[in-house]
C-alpha cells in the first residue's frame, strides 16, 4: 500500500534510508543536546546597518565586484568569511535562502588562490553550481562515484587549477588521503558542508553519510569548518554542531523570514485544471504562469495527473519523480534550468538540487508532508530576491497519507516528532492569522510580532488589510481571540470517557448524541448528547485547534491509517484548575482557524437570518508589470492664496511616462532574447549570464557601454567582460532606434533630490546610511517594505524603523501605503494620550496593550514616528522619553475645502478584493482648516506642503502647521467606507527652536514642535511588485 502512494528518492549515490536509521539512543543524545550550552548561545542575530561587518582593505571588495559582481557584502557575510580567513574559526551559519549563503564558501579561495572544499547533497547541484562559477572564471570542479574522468580532474585539482571542489558527502568520508596531499600540495583554506541539516536526525532531510563527516574536523583540526543551511531549528542546529565536532564554533543565524514570498493557500475543488487555472494569468483563451513554476505533488499518481491537466492547457511542463528513468530526470532538469519548459511537476524527490534563482511560484497539490518540508520547499521560489508566491492547495483527506507513512516510523520519539511536525502544519494551513508567523515560530524562539501584517506577507494578511482600508469589520477588531472554556470541558470530557482509544470522530459524536452502532456504547453516559448546543462540524474544527495548540496530541496506530487522540499534560493541567472552579482565572482563548471560524460565522447569520458569503481568493501580484503606464490620475494637493511661490519638491518613486513604459518594456524582452541566444551559444544556462533582474535593471537604466554595465549590481567584472559586448550593442542601438536615453543611472544618496532640495537633502542626511538607504528605495525608487528587506538582507521590520525615523526627521513617508488606515492612525494616536500611556513613546508594548489585536508593531512605529515630528519630544521625570504636549483642538471649522474620493459601490467587491471601477459615485470629504485668527497649533500654512518656510517670501515668517484630519460630509456611520488609497497625508516638522522644557540636551529631531500636513491624491503604483 504505501509504495503505491508515495516514495522514498533513493540518492544520487546508491544510500537509501530506512527505519534502522532512527534508533532512540541517537534520538536521546539529541534531546541532551538542547539543554546544552549552545541554546543558550544561539540567539538569532538582529539586523546591523550594511556598513558594519565590512572589510577596511579594499582589495577584498575589488574581488567581490570581480567574479562575483557585488560592490559590498551584505550584512554578515563579511563577518563569517573573515571569521573563516583571518581569525581560523568554525562557523555554523543558518542563513534564510538567498541572502546569499554560497558567497560565505565560495570567496575565501577565490581571493587566497589556494582551495576549498564543499559537501553537497546532490550531484546535480553541484554540476549547477561548478557550471555558474566558470561563468565568472572561478575553475571549480566535483568529484563523486559517478564521476567519468576522474584521473584528469583530480591530477588538475592537484596542480592548483582549482579554487573550488565539489564533494559528496559519501565521497568525502573516503577521500581523506586525496585531501590531506591537497593541503599539503596547495593548502586547504576551509572545508564547507551545504545542506548542513542533513546532519541531523530531526532534520527532514537526513542523509546516514552525514553523520560521519565529523572525521574531517578531527583529520584536519587547524582547517576551518563551515557548516551552512537555511534550514535548522535549535535542536538540529545542535546536533549539527556535536556531530560534526566544531571546536567554538562562530554562531550566525540571520533569521528565516523570506519577505519576497508571499504565501497563500487554497482549497481543492475536485477539478484540476480549474484549481490551477486560480493561480494563472489568462491571455484571450490562453493560460500561463507567471515565470517558472515548480508544482510539487505528495505521489507518483498525483503528479502524472497535475501534468495530464497541464498538457490539456497547452502549457509546456515535464514531471519529475523517481519511477522515470535517469534520463527522463535529467531532460525535466535541465530543460527547467533553461526555460525551455515553463512548469516542472514534481515529487518532493525535486528540488534540493536545483539552482534556479528565478523561480517566480512553488505551488503545493496536496498538503505537505511537514513544517520544515514545506519550509525548504518553497525556499526554491524567488532566490534572486524579486517577489514570488507560494501557493499550497490541499483538502482535508490529504493528512492522512502523512500519517499513515509516519505510522509506519518505529521509533516512537521520532514519530512523536514527525507528528508534532504535521499539526504545525495543519495550524498553518487553517489560520485565518498571519501565516508567516505561524511558519516562523516553528524555527524561531523569539518574538514574531513585528513579522508580516504587511499586504505582500500572505492571504491572511492581505485579507484582513483589504477590509480593514474599507471599514469592513476584521476577525480581532472586536472580539479578538475567542473563548472556548466551556466547549473545551465537554470535549476533553467526551475524550476522557471514551478512553482516549479513538480519533476525534467518536468523542464529537458522542456529544452530538449520533445513534451510530460505532456510539451506542457511550449512550447511557451524561456527556453523550452534551454538545448538542453546537455541530458536528464545529467539534471537529474545535479539535484540530486543540492539536495544533498543544492541548491534545494524535498518536498514531501502527497497523495502518489512522489516530486515536489524548489530552495533554497542559491540558490536563488546565482542565484540573476547572475542576477547582479556577476556570475563571485562565480562559481557555484561541484564535479561531478557518473552519472554526466559517462555523462561527455559520452561527451568527443563522442567529440574524443572513448569508455570509465567504472571501475569495484575492487577485494576485503581477510580475511583468514592471514597466506598465502611470495612472493618469492627477494630483490633488490643498494650496493657500497667500503666496505664488512654487512649493518645494517632496521625495517622488520615480515615474515613467507611458512611452518610455511602453519601450522599457520591448528592451526587456529583446535582452531576454539576447541572454537566451548566448545560453545557446555558450551552454552556460541563462540565469548564469544574467539573472532577470539584472536585465530588468539593464531595460530600467540602459547601460551603452561597458563601464556603465560595472554599475549594474550582481553582473561581475567577468560577465561584463566575456557577455558585455552583447548587451551594450543591443542598448546602444535601441536607443539610438527610438530617441531613448541611455545610461539614465539615478543620483545616489545625498545628490538624490538635486540642487534645488538643499532643505529636504539636509534631512535626508540627518538619517544614518542605512536608514537613508530604506528611505531612498521605498520612498524613491518606489519599491515595497518586502522588496527592500529582500535586496538589502534584513528584516521587513527593520524597513519599518528606518521609515519611522524618517518620519521623526519630517521626510514624507506614505503610511497608508505600509498599512495604516486612517481608523487605525486615530486608535493609535488616542492610545497614546490615553491613560495609562500618557504620551510616554518608550514602551511600544504598552501602546500596543491599549489596541485592538490587528494593529501591529510596525503600524505603531509609524503613527509614533508622525507624532514625534508633530509634537516633538522630552524626556518626563521617570526617564522616558514623552511627547512634548496634547493634541490641540479645533474650535471653530470654516472655510473647509472639500476633496472627493472614489468611494466603491458595492461593498462585496472589497471583500473579492475587485479592482475599484473608475466610473464608482463620489463621496465628499472635508478638509478641516483654520485660517490665521485661529489658535497657533490650526493656524493655516503659509510654509510649503512639506512644512518648509519658502524664503522666497518676503516679510514672510514661519508659521506654525497643523495637522488636518478627514471628516466625512455624510452620517459617521458612512466615513469609514471609502478606498484609502485615494488619499494619504503625511506630516513632517521643521524645528524652529530648541525645546527648554527638558534639562537634558535632546537631539534637533527630538525638539521639534512645527509640523505640517500634505494631503494629494496617490498615484496608482505602477510597480512590478505591487
Amino acid at each position: 500500500m504505501a509504495h503505491e502512494l508515495a516514495e522514498e528518492m533513493p540518492h544520487e549515490d546508491g544510500e537509501t534510508l530506512n527505519d534502522s536509521d532512527f534508533d532512540d539512543d541517537d534520538i536521546g543524545m539529541i534531546e541532551e543536546a538542547e539543554k546544552s550550552a549552545l541554546e543558550e548561545t544561539m540567539p538569532l542575530v538582529e539586523d546591523e546597518p550594511d556598513n558594519i561587518h565590512q572589510p577596511e582593505d579594499p582589495r577584498y571588495q575589488e574581488v567581490l565586484k570581480q567574479y562575483f559582481g557585488y560592490s559590498k557584502f551584505r550584512p554578515f557575510q563579511w563577518k563569517i568569511i573573515n571569521s573563516i580567513l583571518n581569525d581560523k574559526r568554525d562557523n555554523c551559519v543558518i542563513m534564510a535562502t538567498g541572502y546569499g549563503k554560497s558567497l560565505t564558501f565560495q570567496f575565501a579561495s577565490v581571493y587566497t588562490k589556494r582551495v576549498s572544499v564543499i559537501i553537497s547533497p546532490l550531484i546535480s547541484l553541484m554540476q549547477d553550481q561548478v557550471h555558474n562559477l566558470k561563468a565568472s572564471n572561478i575553475e571549480a570542479c566535483f568529484l563523486g562515484s559517478a564521476q567519468d574522468n576522474m584521473r584528469d580532474v583530480k591530477d588538475a585539482m592537484f596542480q592548483g587549477k582549482y579554487r573550488l571542489v565539489y564533494v559528496t558527502p559519501e565521497y568525502a568520508s573516503t577521500a581523506l588521503d586525496d585531501f590531506k596531499k591537497l593541503d599539503y600540495k596547495i593548502g586547504l583554506d576551509l572545508i564547507a558542508i551545504d545542506e548542513a541539516h542533513c546532519v541531523s536526525q530531526w532534520g527532514h532531510d537526513f542523509r546516514a553519510s552525514y553523520r560521519q563527516l565529523g572525521v574531517l574536523k578531527s583529520t584536519f583540526p587547524k582547517v576551518p569548518v563551515l557548516a551552512v543551511t537555511a534550514t535548522a531549528t535549535v535542536e538540529v542546529r545542535n546536533d549539527i554542531c556535536r556531530s560534526l565536532k566544531l571546536i567554538n564554533p562562530n554562531m550566525t543565524c540571520t533569521g528565516f523570514d523570506r519577505p519576497n514570498l508571499f504565501l497563500s493557500v487554497s482549497p481543492k475543488s475536485g477539478d484540476i485544471a480549474n484549481d490551477l487555472k486560480m493561480e494563472m494569468k489568462k491571455n484571450g483563451n490562453k493560460f500561463s504562469f507567471d515565470g517558472p513554476t515548480i508544482i510539487y505533488c505528495p505521489t507518483k499518481k498525483a503528479t502524472e495527473e497535475v501534468v495530464g491537466a497541464l498538457n490539456g492547457m497547452s502549457i509546456a511542463c515535464l514531471p519529475y519523480h523517481a519511477s522515470l528513468s535517469l534520463s527522463a530526470r535529467k531532460k525535466a532538469h535541465n530543460s527547467f534550468l533553461n526555460d525551455q519548459i515553463q512548469v516542472v511537476v514534481a515529487t518532493v524527490a525535486f528540488g534540493m538540487g536545483i539552482d534556479k534563482p528565478d523561480v517566480r511560484k512553488v505551488i503545493h497539490y496536496g498538503a505537505p508532508k511537514d513544517i520544515e518540508s514545506y519550509y525548504q520547499e518553497i525556499g526554491r521560489a524567488g532566490r534572486d530576491g524579486m517577489p514570488s508566491e507560494c501557493t499550497a492547495i490541499f483538502s482535508k483527506s490529504d493528512f492522512n497519507t502523512s500519517r499513515h507513512f509516519i505510522s509506519e516510523i518505529k521509533s516512537e520519539k521520532f514519530r512523536e516528532h514527525k507528528l508534532k511536525m504535521l499539526a504545525k502544519m495543519g495550524q498553518y494551513l487553517s489560520t485565518t492569522s498571519c501565516r508567516r508567523r505561524i511558519l516562523l515560530s516553528y524555527f524561531e524562539s523569539g518574538n514574531l510580532a513585528e513579522i508580516g501584517g504587511t499586504e505582500n506577507c500572505c492571504d491572511c494578511c492581505r485579507l484582513n488589510l483589504t477590509k480593514l482600508k474599507h471599514g469592513l469589520p476584521t476577525l480581532g477588531s472586536e472580539d479578538g481571540p475567542l473563548d472556548y472554556t466551556r466547549e473545551a470541558v465537554d470535549l476533553f470530557k467526551a475524550i476522557q470517557y471514551t478512553g482516549s482509544r479513538f480519533g476525534l470522530g467518536i468523542p464529537c459524536q458522542v456529544l452530538m448524541g449520533s445513534y451510530s452502532k460505532k456510539i451506542q456504547q457511550f449512550q447511557a453516559s451524561k456527556v453523550f448528547g452534551s454538545g448538542k448546543y453546537r455541530s458536528l462540524k464545529f467539534w471537529t474544527a474545535l479539535g484540530r485547534s486543540l492539536v495544533y495548540e498543544g492541548y491534545l496530541r494524535e498518536k498514531t496506530l501502527q497497523s495502518g491509517y489512522g489516530c486515536t487522540v489524548e489530552m495533554t499534560p497542559k491540558a490536563e493541567s488546565w482542565y484540573n484548575k476547572v475542576k477547582q472552579g479556577k476556570s475563571g482565572d485562565c480562559p481557555l482563548l484561541l484564535t479561531p482557524s478557518g473552519d472554526l471560524l466559517h462555523e462561527e460565522q455559520s452561527r451568527k447569520a443563522k442567529a440574524v437570518s443572513v448569508t455570509i458569503k465567504p472571501p475569495q481568493k484575492l487577485p494576485q501580484r503581477e510580475f511583468l508589470s514592471q514597466f506598465a503606464a502611470p495612472s493618469t490620475a492627477t494630483s490633488e494637493t490643498p494650496t493657500t492664496t497667500t503666496s505664488s511661490a512654487a512649493p518645494q519638491p517632496t521625495p517622488k518613486a520615480t515615474v515613467v511616462d507611458e512611452r518610455t513604459a511602453k519601450l522599457q518594456t520591448e528592451l526587456y524582452g529583446k535582452l531576454v532574447k539576447a541572454r537566451n541566444d548566448l545560453a545557446q551559444e555558450t551552454g552556460f544556462t541563462p540565469h548564469n549570464i544574467a539573472s532577470n533582474r539584472v536585465l530588468l535593471d539593464m531595460a530600467r537604466f540602459r547601460p551603452s557601454n561597458k563601464s556603465s554595465l560595472l554599475k549594474i549590481e550582481d553582473f561581475s567584472e567577468v560577465k561584463v567582460d566575456r557577455f558585455g559586448d552583447v548587451f551594450a550593442k543591443l542598448i546602444d542601438s535601441f536607443c539610438e532606434q527610438h530617441s531613448l536615453k541611455a545610461n539614465d543611472f539615478p543620483a545616489l544618496n545625498s545628490d538624490v533630490l538635486g540642487d534645488s532640495n538643499d532643505a529636504l537633502k539636509a534631512d535626508l542626511m540627518k538619517l544614518t546610511e542605512t536608514q537613508r538607504q530604506s528611505y531612498i528605495m521605498f520612498a524613491l525608487h518606489g519599491k515595497p517594505v518586502e522588496e527592500v528587506a529582500s535586496q538589502r538582507g534584513i528584516k521587513t521590520a527593520t524597513v519599518v524603523t528606518h521609515l519611522s525615523e524618517a518620519l521623526k526627521e519630517g521626510l514624507d513617508v506614505d503610511i497608508r501605503k505600509l498599512g495604516v488606515t486612517l481608523q487605525m492612525e486615530k486608535l493609535i494616536t488616542d492610545a497614546v494620550w490615553a491613560p495609562p500611556v500618557h504620551g510616554v513613546i518608550s514602551s511600544l508594548t504598552k501602546i500596543k496593550d491599549q489596541l485592538p489585536t490587528y494593529i501591529e508593531y510596525n503600524h505603531i512605529k509609524l503613527v509614533v514616528g508622525y507624532l514625534t515630528a508633530k509634537h516633538g519630544l522630552e524626556v518626563n521625570r521617570n526617564g522616558d522619553l514623552k511627547l512634548t504636549s496634547p493634541p490641540s483642538k479645533s474650535s471653530s471649522e470654516t472655510d473647509t475645502p472639500v476633496i472627493e474620493v472614489d468611494v466603491l459601490q458595492d461593498s462585496d467587491m472589497l471583500t473579492k478584493g475587485q479592482d475599484i471601477p473608475q466610473t464608482s459615485r463620489k463621496r465628499s470629504y472635508s478638509l478641516y482648516a483654520s485660517d490665521d485668527t485661529s489658535p497657533p497649533a490650526l493656524r493655516k500654512s503659509l510654509t510649503d506642503p512639506r512644512g518648509k518656510h519658502q524664503s522666497g517670501l518676503t516679510g514672510a515668517s514661519p508659521s506654525q502647521a497643523a495637522p488636518a484630519s478627514y471628516a466625512p460630509s455624510q452620517s459617521p456611520s458612512q466615513s469609514t467606507s471609502f478606498p484609502s488609497e485615494n488619499i494619504y497625508s503625511n506630516s513632517q516638522s521643521q524645528s524652529q527652536s530648541q525645546t527648554q522644557s527638558s534639562a537634558r540636551k535632546l537631539p534637533a529631531w527630538m525638539s521639534s514642535k512645527g509640523s505640517k500636513t500634505v494631503f494629494k491624491k496617490k498615484m496608482k503604483s505602477n510597480s512590478l511588485f505591487k
